[in-house]
């Protein structure tokens, strides 16, 4: 079947003025004279053409025709349709190769008379990242001039992964949040060069070539100061440079190298060094250069990247509380990019809490403040966090000025005393931020979310001074289903973690309108109603208020 096709193919080729020439059973080439140039097209018919594209390569001889040439895989094949914009006409396959070749020949055309320099700007990652010998991890937003770079080594696969920062201090922290509080062996320091162009991957296969490429893209003000960034550190070092240019969406592309070891040039002073002059008077040997490829974790680009955007409304907040609640509410707020967090729990994690706690069983024995700190910064190494294994009572008002420092102090520590005293501090003044006070009743037929701007009657509106509890719960006597286990001195309340993670998903996103809202300034008691159909056939009495409200449904009332 792919014999006859191929065999109309060439046919339908010929009659549009090409010659080609069968070559196997799926496959042919074709004589192209582009430019004053004969080149030659080996083309491809894959297994599942037409429902794909053929594939298209220039041979060797061809390609030491051109300088280079953008769109052009690994493999050497080029690239000329981009999937998220053009699917194979497979109704018309003879017409869908026509189109192919000639598409390759417009872009080889462009390449012999340089229109597509751009494009070999944006492709030159195809080369870069192919057999590079590092990799880097980007963690700072790096400044527009010339400037110094800090890197720490955090692993010793295929030469080595590195994370680079635009300060000595903020690598010691990102490496210690990475590698469970050690402090990196070394710090290396490199350089950043930004370029207002790029260039192709052709222009930069040396070190003598890549400085002569830079040479030619950058200012006078900004060559001298190239040279004295590059004075100043170790002449006996190997460094790493980082090259950022723009793309044509005005992204800038990030390629890095390790470079050589520039010794003394005669004439000059001992720790005066002019990269450019050094390579420029160095033999051109061909020794290829030895590549990194730059990985971009800076955390807007992660939530640019990876999520509806990085603006969130929360970027730090204090939790008092780090127990299954506390820290689900931790990892959601994580996910929606927020980066600071005061953790302050005096419990231990113990193998009871691992079924509905994002910790799990390594960090048992381990402050639930820690571990917590600790699976925040392993998944994200851009959040940092304080970590307070002490009682909430003490400890708070200790920590009230970096406390006051955050968007939100959230309370999910279910106990009442603890909740009255954080309000009675915010009453007198000592806590200024609003406070958040989550708890969760029996099975989690409901969970309540209470924010509070304004503390001065907050806790005479949320509670009755009758029965010492909450107003507005859903189940009667919510005492009863304490349970406890032989043995065990202190109770616990029966749920499960995705009836809290349920709970806060849909919380969140009110709090987070609450307080964006100017029109919405003042107390709210949010209640997530969970599965009371099974609390009514269980003959679980639910108050009053609620007993029509259908499963997993939300009711918002102001209390102030």
């Amino acid at each position: 079947m792919m014999d006859g096709l191929l065999d109309k193919t060439i046919q339908y080729l010929v009659d549009n003025g090409y010659q080609p020439r069968k070559t196997s059973e799926t496959s042919f080439t074709i004589e192209l004279t582009v430019s004053g140039n004969v080149l030659t097209l080996e083309c491809e018919l894959p297994e599942f053409f037409p429902y794909v594209f053929p594939s298209i390569k220039l041979t060797e001889e061809s390609y030491r025709l051109l300088a280079g040439t953008p769109h052009r895989f690994t493999d050497n094949s080029l690239c000329l349709f981009n999937p998220a914009d053009a699917k194979p006409n497979f109704l018309n396959p003879t017409d869908l190769v026509l189109c192919s070749i000639r598409k390759a020949e417009g872009l080889l055309a462009a390449s012999f008379s340089g229109e597509n320099q751009i494009d070999f700007q944006e492709e030159i990652l195809n080369y870069w990242n192919k057999d590079n010998k590092y990799n880097i991890h980007l963690f700072s937003e790096l400044p527009d001039d010339v400037s110094k770079i800090y890197i720490s080594r955090v692993n010793d696969k295929k030469g080595g992964t590195y994370l680079a920062t635009s300060s000595s201090s903020e690598n010691e922290a990102l490496y210690e949040r990475i590698k469970y509080g050690d402090p990196p062996q070394s710090i290396e320091s490199g350089l950043y060069i930004p370029l207002q162009n790029g260039f192709a991957a052709h222009d930069v296969s040396t070190e003598k070539t890549i400085w002569a490429a830079i040479a030619k893209r950058i200012s006078s003000q900004n060559n001298k100061k190239i040279c004295t960034e590059v004075s100043s550190m170790n002449p006996n070092a190997h460094h790493f440079y980082i090259v950022s240019f723009p793309d044509n969406n005005g992204n800038r592309i990030y390629i890095a190298w390790r470079g050589g070891i520039m010794s003394k040039i005669d004439g000059f002073r001992e720790g005066h060094v002019s990269p450019f002059l050094y390579w420029y008077l160095q033999k051109e040997d061909g020794k290829t250069i030895d590549r990194a490829t730059v990985t971009l974790c800076m955390q807007t680009r992660l939530f640019s990247r990876g999520s509806y955007g990085y603006q969130f409304r929360f970027q730090s907040i204090a939790l008092v509380g780090c127990g299954a609640v506390g820290s689900n509410l931790c990892a959601m707020l994580a996910s929606m990019g927020t980066t600071k967090y005061i953790l302050i729990d005096k419990e231990v994690l113990t193998i009871e809490n691992i079924a509905r706690h994002i910790c799990g069983y390594s960090r048992v024995g381990y402050p639930k403040s820690f571990s917590l700190k600790w699976e925040l910064q392993q998944n994200n190494p851009n959040i940092s966090c304080s970590d307070y294994f002490e009682d909430a009572f003490s400890e708070v008002l200790k920590q009230a000025s970096e406390i006051n420092q955050c968007d939100l102090l959230f309370v999910s520590v279910g106990d009442l005393p603890v909740e009255a005293y954080i309000l009675k501090l915010a009453q007198q003044g000592c806590i200024t931020v609003p406070i958040v006070i989550t708890w969760v009743e029996p099975r989690c037929y409901a969970a309540h979310m209470v924010y509070i701007s304004h503390a001065d009657n907050a806790f005479e509106n949320l509670v009755d001074f009758n029965t010492m509890m909450y107003k507005n719960t859903v189940i009667n006597q919510p005492s009863l289903f304490i349970e406890h286990e032989p043995g065990c001195q202190n109770g616990y309340i029966p749920y499960s973690g995705l009836d809290v993670q349920n709970f806060l998903s849909e919380c969140l996103h009110v709090l987070s309108r609450i307080c964006s809202d100017d029109t919405m300034n003042g107390n709210y008691h949010i209640i997530w109603v969970g599965e009371l159909s099974e609390a009514r056939r269980n003959n679980i009495a639910i108050h009053p208020n609620f007993e029509t409200e259908k499963d997993f449904s939300l009711i918002i009332k102001r209390i102030d």
